[in-house]
């Protein structure tokens, strides 16, 4: 392949050189001298905006590829090129009243502030005790809010390999319902199983069984829709699955399951009772003290 001499080499291919040697530099460099080079050395100007390679040092994350590490330089130095080059540009064309922006900071500054306080103000007095009670009140009152739009369910898992000893008797026991086999099933997958899981009994949707046994999520659906157990065979193990609950779709979801929701609703309804309780008292405290005049018009 005939090169191109270097006055003929592109801006990008340029650019990529420069990456190149500079993370060459850094990677042959030792932490404690990787400081000194930091400590001023320029990496790009634009007009009178100027990059430094300790504006760098901390970009790249431990264990990053050379390749990735040159790739997020890039992208970082040419990002902030181009917000400074807008800048510039925005000095030079925008108008005098167009450049004016106080008006704006003023509002933001405002807006900040007052989400400070507000915040300030509910964190001082928010009361984040939850009872059962209340959840189960939250839930009966509002059963259509939880209809569940995928099955829900409680599964047990047992990853496998087929050549494994005992292979047959797990496979025959893992449907079983019964206490003594159950007992039994739980010895031997904890000699001869892989792994052996019920995701803490906690409700479960297709996704994250799926993500677990190696399928889509709408083989899931299809095979849960086939009955309360299924296997899935892969080359090196086998995955023996039971559904010991189903919730189907379209059905009230489990109270266990909606109520993290439902406490995240009534904390989120307890923070807005407050801010009301706030902007009505500011009212009346600027209205009775003279704070807040409203004048009639004549």
């Amino acid at each position: 392949m005939l090169q191109l001499p270097e006055r003929h080499q592109t801006t990008q291919d340029k650019m990529k050189r420069f990456f190149t040697i500079l993370f060459s530099l850094i990677l042959l460099t030792s932490c404690e001298s990787i400081g000194n080079l930091f400590s001023g050395d320029k990496v790009a100007r634009v007009g009178s905006y100027v990059l430094y390679e300790r504006d760098l040092r901390s970009l790249i994350p431990l264990g990053t590829s050379k390749e990735d590490s040159i790739q997020m330089v890039q992208q970082y130095i040419n990002s902030w090129a181009v917000q400074n080059l807008k800048q510039i540009q925005a000095e030079q064309e925008l108008s005098s009243e167009e450049k004016d922006i106080t008006a704006e900071i003023e509002e933001f500054k405002k807006t900040l502030l007052a989400y400070r306080y507000e915040k300030l103000y509910v964190e001082q007095r928010l009361d984040t005790l939850i009872t059962e009670k209340e959840c189960e009140d939250y839930y009966r009152e509002n059963l259509q809010y939880f209809i569940s739009s995928t099955p829900i369910f409680k599964a047990r898992v047992i990853k496998i390999n087929p050549l494994s000893s005992n292979y047959l008797q797990i496979k025959k026991l893992y449907k079983s319902t019964k206490e003594e086999d159950l007992h039994q099933l739980d010895e031997l997958c904890s000699e001869y199983a892989e792994k052996y899981i019920d995701f803490d009994g906690q409700w479960i949707v297709p996704q994250q069984l799926a993500d677990y046994v190696g399928i889509t999520p709408d083989q899931c659906v299809e095979l849960l829709g086939a009955g309360n157990s299924f296997e899935v065979e892969n080359p090196a193990n086998h995955y023996f699955v039971y559904i010991d609950v189903m919730n189907n779709r379209g059905k009230v979801a489990p109270f266990e399951y909606v109520e993290p929701k439902i406490k995240e609703s009534i904390l989120s309804k307890r923070k807005q009772q407050l801010l009301q309780s706030l902007e009505q008292d500011l009212l009346r405290d600027a209205v009775s003290n003279n704070k807040l005049k409203i004048y009639d018009k004549e």
